[in-house]
């Protein structure tokens, strides 16, 4: 069994992430290795790693099946609310303009 200095010297080679448990192993190198010098080995490691997990989270997250139009309307009532909002608070902060 290697001691935690070796691991840490010991050169990773990572393939796809396939895995619950190897994705676990990646974000947890990843959090060691995300403040490494540019140019070391540890940030070449780093960026690989920040292309590899989220395709792993891509492939493995499911996104709620969402209609185009509904969220088009939704977004249209909240930009009419907020005009609204805007409308009435201009409104009450300048009520001598309205006389």
């Amino acid at each position: 069994m290697l001691s935690d200095r070796q691991m840490k010297n010991q050169k990773t080679n990572w393939y796809l992430i396939e895995t619950e448990q190897d994705y676990v192993a990646a974000m947890t190198r990843y959090e060691e290795v995300k403040c490494a010098v540019k140019g070391t080995v540890e940030h070449k490691e780093k960026l690989l790693l920040a292309h590899l997990i989220p395709d792993f989270e891509e492939k493995t997250s499911e996104l709620p099946e969402v209609d185009p139009v509904e969220l088009i309307k939704i977004r249209m009532e909240d930009s009419v609310i907020r005009r609204r909002d805007k409308v009435q608070m201009i409104r009450h902060q300048a009520p001598a303009i309205q006389a």
